[in-house]
């Protein structure tokens, strides 16, 4: 049975892993170009797992499915490994940084939701943005008060909850770290980080 890849659109076969991974939607060729990291850290005791760098091919799909609204390529990211998030994760919920009401309108989805939605764990969608603002647009210190950029609704839904929180793209972790602390007030059981990619500022 053949299928089309989602990135290069040529025809491929099942290959190797595909077999036991249904998911899988990429030729053999663009997935030995999507290189996992898996990187897992601790920050101010909250556990961080990050899946890619964010290199010159992650970039190019990024911005065609955010930038370019190239929906079909939601589901490449996390095809590979999607049956070992949703054991790793069992029992959370999702809470994604939030884009702007503007952006998501533009665009027709929710870019941080649809990566994230072939886990089939529940959203809490609870973080807004209070204005319009890209990250890329910030310095280095306006993104230090990106908390005040934020807020939160319906936070009691957080409360002794297993939480997961979940981004795209972490540059200086200050989104995260200001995420973190709005979910705090609201006592979850558990607090956790997935991150799609790691962009190193020089």
């Amino acid at each position: 049975m053949s299928k089309i890849c989602k990135v290069c659109f040529k025809n491929f076969t099942y290959f190797g892993i595909q077999f036991f991974n249904k998911n899988i939607c990429i030729c053999s060729t663009c997935f030995n170009e999507l290189i996992p990291i898996f990187r897992s850290f601790y920050k101010d005791g909250i556990h961080y797992q990050i899946l890619y760098d964010y290199n010159e091919k992650m970039r190019n799909l990024i911005f065609n499915f955010k930038g370019c609204f190239d929906f079909e390529l939601k589901d490449i990211f996390l095809c590979r490994f999607v049956y070992e998030l949703r054991l790793k994760y069992r029992g959370y919920y999702l809470v994604p940084l939030p884009s702007s009401k503007e952006d998501d309108e533009k665009r027709g989805f929710n870019h941080v939701i649809e990566i994230f939605k072939c886990l089939n764990l529940p959203f809490i969608n609870c973080l807004y943005k209070k204005i319009h603002y890209k990250q890329s647009d910030l310095n280095k210190a306006e993104r230090e008060k990106v908390y005040e950029k934020l807020d939160v609704i319906n936070g009691e839904e957080l409360t002794n909850k297993k939480i997961l929180i979940v981004d795209d793209i972490m540059t200086t972790g200050s989104s995260i770290k200001a995420a973190i602390k709005y979910v705090k007030k609201y006592n979850p059981k558990v607090i956790k980080v997935l991150v799609l990619c790691h962009k190193n500022e020089k």
